[in-house]
């Protein structure tokens, strides 16, 4: 599940309550996040995850995947992860094409050495772009602006909550 998807009724709490709990559901949630890298590159893929985990120790890499068929595969048996890295000339072929065979509802971290696909990332839940070689405080930037997304998105969903007050809505 992340953050698009849950859904959470507290009983019996005041306004003040609801309002520190979501806050630590939030923390837990963006601390607590999956990602898969789907790069074909052993070294790139390497490093990529090492700069996660080493500055990042609440992310976890649940898969480094280097080829559409095997992506495809992974996103058809397993959970949809929080987050995506992604690169997009692959051995087999564009990763665009991932988006043909599996419906990926989670954002995206494009990389890739050619600035030419930048446009047609915006149209697979792209929230960034990365050119290689990646350099540790790109992936700093873009792992913030995925936090900062996800907060923003959490806060529009806390609107919608029902708090139950003493047994009334």
């Amino acid at each position: 599940m992340h953050a698009f998807d849950f859904k959470v009724q507290i009983i019996n709490v005041t306004k003040k309550k609801k309002k520190h709990l979501l806050s630590a559901f939030l923390c837990w949630k963006l601390n607590n996040m999956k990602t898969i890298i789907i790069e074909d590159e052993k070294p790139a893929a390497e490093k990529l995850q090492k700069a996660i985990l080493n500055n990042h120790p609440g992310v976890e890499v649940a898969g480094v995947l280097n080829s559409i068929e095997a992506a495809t595969l992974w996103l058809q048996h397993n959970p949809m992860p929080d987050l995506i890295f992604m690169d997009i000339e692959l051995s087999d072929g564009l990763s665009f094409k991932i988006f043909e065979k599996v419906p990926i509802t989670c954002p995206v971290i494009f990389t890739t050495a050619f600035d030419e696909y930048w446009q047609e990332t915006f149209e697979h839940n792209s929230i960034d772009y990365l050119l290689k070689p990646i350099d540790i405080n790109d992936i700093k930037e873009a792992l913030t602006k995925y936090k900062n997304k996800e907060l923003s998105i959490s806060k529009d969903q806390i609107q919608n909550l029902h708090v139950f007050t003493n047994g009334k809505m």
